[in-house]
């Protein structure tokens, strides 16, 4: 696979020089110094790492594997990060209010989501509450966004607390020269701060926030988000979504009044949704959300339609196309990747008319299956990764199994100085998947997973990267 994403070199990166080729080119030379200290490299990754599980999290940081390879980022290059992510962001506002108006042109996409509407209430300042971006870096230096993780993306204490560590500890060689500047996340109390202003914009009264779990319990970040709100000021309650009760117009949970919920589950994943009696269960949970009772981090429509990979598609359909303005229609084009529902049918592909199964069969080099609606990248296939009959019998059995194709992303790579399986330090371009998170309509902050395979996530042994924010030089 490797050879067929080639790294840049560094004269090619110092040619392009745009966008945010030049981090790659930055992190790149750091590693390259990190790997002339195999020993010192070896062992204060050891150590970032226990500290990390010895006093954060032990449960969360034993899926992760932190490399202290950082992601050297200036603020310039932030600030075009956060702009592309920011026209996004009023894209995908315009898509669900569409949906949520009745717009008959999006409910053949999102028609699993029917039962939902109802229940779609904003009683905050946008439909996308909090939340991630997820994104890779191209050949050109531009950010193309390939999922929306908006029901309720990891959140980004974790890497809060990586960035923390990584600065109060690093030694010097693996430090990036320049002057480090800090990102709003990078302070771990930030995270509760920004769901205490969200309540006032709600302005949903006096209350504990629930942190909610559903019926597949995953109470993962629980105990982080949890000390982050009570830093803040914040009663907090960990509980049960079906535990919720009714008394007059309030909602409790462990007889405390709730004001707001911060929701540990998803509705449509493969392992992880809401079973047949999650309408009789959930109730309370569900009359509340649509009858503005709490703010629900996040609400229905951030669950759904939002969260659904479909929403790609749903971005180049004639009628929204026709409520963007020129600068969004161009995100679209150049920052988004050509996504279709993957059925048989006749789609159009680089301006031509093409059969899509036939077309994705033929050129599989070109293209990545997804299910709409997990995530950890699981059930994700790239065609690279398949030889060719598989990769056919593959596509002919995914059809009528909810899932979709986008076109594949030529990404740049990295050189990331890391431990191997064998305990060797070694350098390696790596592909990175990144995230760019969101509180209250603000960007705050990023991850950075590595690896050299297609489908990069920290939970399937990516590398993590500290991101190491600098101020622009002259």
């Amino acid at each position: 696979m490797l050879g067929e994403t080639a790294a840049l070199s560094t004269q090619a990166v110092k040619n392009l020089s745009k966008g945010l080729l030049m981090t790659y080119l930055r992190t790149s030379s750091q590693a390259a110094d990190a790997e002339a200290r195999p020993a010192e490299f070896k062992a204060y990754q050891a150590q970032l790492n226990e500290r990390l599980r010895r006093e954060v999290d032990p449960e969360f940081y034993s899926h992760w594997d932190v490399t202290p390879t950082p992601l050297a980022i200036t603020m310039d290059e932030w600030t075009l990060l956060k702009q592309r992510a920011g026209v996004l962001m009023r894209i995908v506002e315009k898509v669900v209010e569409m949906y949520v108006n009745g717009d008959t042109s999006l409910d053949s996409l999102f028609r699993a989501y029917s039962l939902f509407r109802p229940y779609m209430a904003k009683n905050f300042m946008t439909w996308q509450e909090y939340g991630r971006y997820d994104f890779i870096i191209n050949t050109q230096g531009e950010p193309v966004f390939i999922e929306l993780n908006t029901a309720m993306a990891s959140g980004y204490l974790p890497m809060a607390h990586v960035n923390r560590c990584f600065n109060e500890t690093a030694p010097d060689f693996l430090r990036p020269q320049g002057t480090r500047t800090t990102l709003r996340y990078d302070d771990p109390d930030e995270f509760g701060r920004e769901l205490l202003r969200m309540e006032m914009v709600a302005a949903v009264g006096e209350g504990a926030m629930a942190i909610l779990v559903d019926e597949n319990k995953k109470f993962h970040e629980s105990e982080l988000i949890k000390i982050s709100l009570e830093r803040a000021g914040k009663k907090v309650i960990i509980g049960d979504v079906r535990d919720l009760v009714r008394k007059g117009g309030d909602i409790y949970l462990d007889g405390q009044r709730v004001s707001s919920t911060y929701n540990k589950f998803r509705l449509f994943g493969a392992q992880h949704h809401w079973g047949s009696d999650a309408w009789v269960e959930n109730r309370v949970f569900l009359e509340a959300v649509a009858n503005k009772r709490i703010l629900s981090i996040n609400n229905f429509a951030a669950m759904t339609v939002s969260e659904d990979k479909g929403i790609f598609a749903a971005m180049r359909l004639p009628s929204v196309q026709a409520a963007l303005d020129q600068r969004e229609r161009q995100v679209v084009e150049n920052n988004t990747p050509a996504t279709w529902v993957l059925q048989p049918g006749t789609v159009t592909v680089q301006g031509r008319e093409v059969e899509l199964i036939d077309h994705i069969k033929s050129q599989r080099g070109d293209f990545i299956c997804k299910p709409r609606s997990d995530y950890r990248g699981s059930g994700v296939y790239s065609g690279r990764d398949h030889e060719r009959g598989e990769w056919e019998k593959m596509v002919d059995s995914l059809p009528g199994q909810n899932y979709l194709v986008q076109s594949r992303v030529d990404a740049a790579m990295l050189d990331v100085t890391h431990t191997t399986e064998q305990g060797q330090v070694a350098r390696a371009p790596m592909r990175i998947a990144g995230g760019i998170y969101f509180a209250d309509v603000v960007f705050q902050g990023l991850v950075a997973r590595a690896a050299p395979w297609e489908v990069v996530n920290a939970i399937n042994h990516a590398h993590v990267l500290p991101i190491y924010a600098l101020e622009n030089t002259p």
